[in-house]
């Protein structure tokens, strides 16, 4: 699902309230994109892996697009998720 609005709107408020209210047995991962001065590369998947996940491992190495995917399905699949990421125009 995307939210769009206008800025101020509300939609981070929206999409806590959301993650707030999902049943107890749903991951919550949130990772944010960075303002474009002073961006790092997949910052929001550097956000929900944990240091030495094979996501965050990947990333750090920089390694080809198809491998980091395929480690964020990884890090998805073992257990129901729901993933925000913040401010993606960045």
């Amino acid at each position: 699902m995307f939210v769009t609005g206008e800025p101020g709107i509300g939609k981070t408020s929206l999409v806590k309230a959301f993650c707030d209210d999902a049943d107890p047995r749903i991951r919550v991962l949130v990772g944010a994109c960075d303002a474009l001065s002073t961006p790092r590369p997949l910052g929001p998947l550097l956000d929900v892996a944990d240091e030495g996940d094979a996501l965050f491992d990947l990333v750090q190495l920089g390694a080809p697009p198809s491998d980091v995917f395929a480690g964020l399905v990884e890090l998805l699949a073992d257990t129901p998720t729901i993933l925000v990421v913040e401010d993606i125009h960045w």
